[in-house]
């Protein structure tokens, strides 16, 4: 937004598990897991990055983007 805040607004439930993420190529039949941090919970995936909200330990939300290499 103007003020540079991020927002993200969920199009799809979170993903139930919080610890880790699969994607299942059919095409090519494979399987890619990616290891998630504890608390982070994933909304967006994109070609070089995650996107998603982490929990603190305060149980305060942040918006947290983590960049991806392949």
């Amino acid at each position: 937004d103007p003020m540079g805040g991020v927002w993200i607004i969920g199009y799809a439930a979170p993903f139930a598990a919080s610890d880790s993420a699969r994607w299942v190529d059919t095409t090519s039949g494979t399987i890619t897991a990616l290891a998630l941090p504890k608390g982070f919970r994933p909304y967006q995936f994109g070609s070089d990055f995650v996107l998603g909200v982490q929990t603190g330990e305060d149980d305060g939300l942040t918006v947290a983007r983590f960049g991806l290499k392949r």
